[in-house]
């Protein structure tokens, strides 16, 4: 199996720019690059010490990095798209561990370690935004979800309940009335809504409910009802995608057109309200299709479009926007429509149209109600499978009322698991009549992705099977024609195999660059006074301020013969590049402070500072020594009072722009 291709991205630094190539160097051309930008590929973002993901596939959020060091600064926002990774590259941090100093609110990762830039002699961080195109997920559906009972007093059940085997149930969406102010984990809302997408459908993934009170009179409570809507489909799942042929009528009196037929109000297209479509010859995926689109609109999604278009001549069309549905006539659909978009000749001459519709349609209602006994584990909705398509959720109010009119207490939790896992043992049989053609005497070549993440395949002789185990939906037959067939079955809904990794088409899409306005602040050193003094103490201090020398080869990105270097050999060395500018201020700060209860840290007040301001930037070459010195009253001096000192150079305030795009 040949190498997953990868792309090496490079932070140029004295252009802030993001550098794009091969590590291989097989890249030798523009059409080279541009085609394994868009290849599918794990993501090239590998660097567990350097580099961490902060947010996952599958949710359109704002990311408020607070995590901006010596600086100042309140963060920064930076948007993320549902299709969107975000990762950071920052100092080395090794795996599981959180650097002292790192802000509690600061998301995974996102702690207090920098790169140094020798360029702009400045800290820096970088946000990355990777972008992600088709390919294969790892994951069944996105956003995964929560554990079951996340933000519940419930029973925490996760696989086997009601005979049924759950893979990787997680939790969508939660409401009721558990206000606990002491973990917002807990919830406090009343009605819930959200979106996820399934992804592999091939692992029948279903619906579960779980209502759970923990204060209640008497029964019976329903919790909450949650509705699940498919928004969009790329096949003809739940009557979507499918298109019925019928007869334009010219009559525009109303009513029904007849049953293959279909009619509007008006004989001007731009000026039609209303459509009128014959029922009784409609199949039942057209007429559920309608009643759900009709269903999903009295809860307030809007119905989508329908879509009339001429047999044969797609570019003559007229499409409508429906507002509402009347389905009680037994004998025709009426439907209320505006905002007309109209195409070529219309209606066609030859009057044969095709219909079809667009828009959310409901899918179902799903509860779990309480009544004598508490509900000890979900409902799971083994009958309602959810396949590839992107779908919306809603719940209603939760029930507060017990059945003796006193108050109830209590959540009700919606999500979706798999009833197989990610690999399963499957069994194909080949039925012993089978003839197929001279070349293939019957064998039938069943391939499939083994346990292993590669490609198998097994040949299987008439009237013989083969037990393998297999990705789940990855089996398939070839030369399986009207000669031969084969049998599939689940012989068992799990099974061992390696963990399949994210292979999408990603490629970095934004960069936001994160500098701190201070190369180096830091308290050193304390004097605690476990004596009180009887006069006043005079107290200095120093530091010598020079250009950044670098080192031979401690900054650099590599050898002089690496792939990257900044027009030449690396130019981080002494006396490169590296070796010039340096800061324009610097500072010496001195804190008061009491031990051990109250030592001074950087973001204490100072009691003393000053401040020295080079207006050339430049120190010369070797270097400038600054000193300050105050008096110190020794009255205001208290039993274990200390003084710290914190020296820092500084410049402008942290910044956080995109920065220029490979």
């Amino acid at each position: 199996m040949s190498a997953t291709p990868q792309v090496y991205y490079y932070y140029k630094q004295d252009t802030n720019q993001i550098l794009a190539g091969s590590a291989d160097g097989s890249i030798t051309s523009v059409d080279d690059m541009n085609a394994l930008l868009i290849s599918s590929k794990n993501t090239p973002l590998t660097d567990i010490n350097t580099i961490a993901k902060i947010k996952s596939l599958g949710q359109s959020i704002t990311y408020q990095s607070t995590a901006v060091y010596n600086s100042g600064s309140t963060g920064f926002s930076i948007p993320i798209q549902d299709d969107q990774e975000l990762w950071i590259y920052r100092g080395i941090q090794p795996s599981n561990t959180i650097p002292v100093g790192t802000p509690t609110d600061a998301s995974l990762g996102d702690s207090n370690n920098t790169q140094y830039n020798a360029y702009l002699h400045r800290p820096y961080k970088l946000y990355m935004l990777t972008e992600t195109g088709s390919g294969v997920g790892s994951n069944p559906w996105l956003p995964l979800g929560d554990p079951i009972d996340t933000g519940t007093t419930g029973n925490g059940l996760t696989l086997l309940t009601q005979g049924t085997i759950a893979y990787n149930i997680k939790q969508q969406g939660i409401v009721g009335n558990l206000n606990y102010t002491n973990n917002n984990l807990l919830i406090s809302r009343s009605r819930d809504s959200g979106s996820f997408k399934v992804l592999q459908g091939n692992r029948q993934v279903h619906p579960w409910v779980e209502t759970s009170y923990i204060s209640l009179g008497a029964p019976p409570v329903v919790g909450s009802a949650w509705n699940i809507f498919l928004e969009s489909s790329d096949t003809a799942d739940y009557g979507q995608n499918l298109t019925f042929d019928r007869s334009w009528n010219t009559s525009t009196g109303g009513g029904n057109p007849g049953e293959l037929f279909v009619a509007s109000n008006n004989s001007t297209p731009a000026s039609v309200t209303a459509i009128d479509i014959g029922r009784g010859t409609l199949t039942s995926n057209s007429t559920d299709q309608i009643l759900s689109i009709s269903s999903s609109g009295h809860f307030g999604k809007p119905m989508g479009q329908i879509k009339l278009t001429e047999v044969g001549s797609p570019s003559n069309y007229a499409y409508y926007n429906i507002t509402s549905i009347n389905s009680v006539p037994s004998d025709y659909f009426g439907l209320t429509v505006n905002t007309p978009d109209i195409g070529g000749t219309w209606p066609p001459a030859s009057n044969a149209i095709s219909m079809s519709f667009t828009g959310p349609q409901l899918v179902t209602t799903l509860t779990q109600v309480q009544t004598t006994y508490v509900n000890t584990q979900p409902t799971l909705y083994d009958q309602i499978t959810l396949n590839n398509g992107d779908f919306s959720f809603t719940a209603s109010n939760f029930d507060t009322i017990g059945g003796d009119n006193t108050a109830a207490s209590g959540s009700s939790q919606f999500g979706v698991y798999a009833a197989l896992d990610v690999y399963v043992e499957y069994k194909a049989t080949v039925d012993s009549t089978n003839t197929g053609d001279v070349s293939s005497q019957g064998i039938v070549r069943v391939d499939y992705t083994g346990s292993t993440g590669v490609p198998y395949y097994s040949l299987i002789s008439p009237g013989y099977n083969s037990t393998f185990i297999a990705r789940s939906g990855t089996v398939s037959a070839s030369n399986n024609d009207s000669l031969f067939t084969y049998q599939l079955e689940v012989v068992s809904s799990t099974a061992v195999g390696s963990t399949p990794v994210d292979v999408y088409a990603t490629k970095l899409s934004d960069v936001y660059l994160s500098l701190s306005s201070s190369l180096s602040q830091s308290i050193d050193g304390l004097y605690i006074f476990n004596q009180l003094p009887t006069d006043d103490i005079y107290v200095t201090a120093s530091m010598l301020l020079n250009a950044w020398t670098g080192s031979e080869d401690g900054a650099k990105y590599g050898a002089a013969t690496s792939t990257y270097a900044l027009s030449g050999p690396p130019l981080y060395g002494e006396g490169e590049a590296g070796d010039g500018t340096s800061w324009p201020t610097a500072s010496i700060n001195i804190y008061k402070g009491n031990y051990p209860g109250s030592v001074p840290t950087e973001a204490s007040t100072p009691l003393h500072t000053e401040q020295f301001i080079t207006l050339d930037g430049e120190y010369g070459n070797v270097g400038i020594a600054v000193t300050t010195s105050f008096v110190l009253d020794f009255e205001s001096i208290s039993f274990q009072d200390c003084l710290s000192l914190s020296l820092s150079v500084t410049s402008a305030s942290a910044v956080a722009n995109p920065i220029s795009k490979a």
